[in-house]
């Protein structure tokens, strides 16, 4: 006969992956799994490099990467001060990202190791949120502008800045589209908080995703530029949604019911999502199959 021990064994470990598995299926219910995970965990704004193969973002505002697995995370750099929002050239061989080093949030770029460091906007006000053009020449961002944000940019080789929108003071978070004519940015001078897009040089403005009282913000193309991922705020909580360029109803593609679903980006083949999930004082990495927001 089996002592009772000997039977609370392997009925404990049957509940434990009971339980596992009745958690990978809830999180793929709500958009998605977790790749990186932990009570104090703080990783923020995760995207794919060019390959697909690797996972850059920033964990307790240092640059770290790892696999697109979520295996093997790993910092890098040796940088002063706080890294945020970093993002891969388009030949993946750099990265830009926003850096305290040289005493305020400046937009820098650096080798996709963190190394040769190189402040482009050496800005006395704070810029965010950095974007690469599709050519690797330029790097889009927010730049604050008297008491609130415009779309700047930033030439690579020289560093020369521009403001592309200054008569909107509402605008920031800027995504290039994939053929390198637009840019989606979020703004609220319409009243909310919504999705917008314009030419690359600014001109000709227009409003994308509007969800009425609710706030938009974060926004990504997918590969073949006609669709936009973003962060829409409800009651509190922020869910993905995905909307087409071309204008028309979005819908929402995570559906949880607490926490904040922020940052998305798509893998350069367009099958998944990766973004940030901030939930009490945790944030990890999360990525959804695209086929689950079908």
């Amino acid at each position: 006969m089996f002592s009772r021990s000997k039977i609370a064994v392997p009925v404990v470990l049957c509940l434990l992956v009971v339980a596992a598995g009745y958690r990978v299926w809830w999180d793929h219910q709500q958009g998605g799994h977790g790749l990186t995970s932990g009570a104090k965990t703080m990783d923020f704004r995760p995207s794919y490099s060019p390959d697909g193969k690797t996972v850059l973002f920033s964990r307790f505002r240092k640059l770290c990467v790892m696999e697109a697995s979520g295996r093997n995370p790993r910092f890098i750099g040796k940088f002063i001060g706080l890294q945020e929002s970093p993002c891969w050239s388009p030949d993946g061989k750099s990265i830009a990202f926003v850096c305290t080093a040289d005493g305020t949030y400046d937009i820098w770029t650096a080798t996709s190791e963190g190394k040769d460091g190189r402040n482009l906007t050496k800005d006395s006000a704070p810029d965010s949120f950095p974007c690469w053009s599709p050519d690797g020449k330029k790097v889009y961002f927010s730049k604050l502008v008297g008491t609130g944000t415009s779309i700047g940019c930033v030439e690579v080789e020289n560093g020369r800045s521009t403001i592309l929108n200054p008569s909107d003071r509402s605008a920031r978070c800027p995504a290039c589209s994939p053929d390198g004519t637009l840019i989606s940015y979020t703004s609220g001078k319409s009243g909310d908080r919504d999705i917008w897009v314009m030419d690359v040089d600014g001109k000709n403005p227009r409003l994308v995703a509007t969800h009425p009282g609710h706030m938009d913000d974060f926004s990504s193309w997918s590969p073949d530029g006609k669709l936009l991922v973003f962060s829409c705020q409800d009651s509190g909580t922020r869910n993905l949604w995905i909307a087409p360029v071309s204008g028309g109803k979005g819908k929402p593609f995570t559906h949880h019911n607490e926490g904040h679903d922020m940052t998305p980006s798509f893998k350069p083949d367009g099958s998944c999502v990766i973004y940030a999930r901030q939930t009490g004082e945790a944030c990890q990495v999360m990525v959804t199959k695209v086929s689950a927001m079908q």
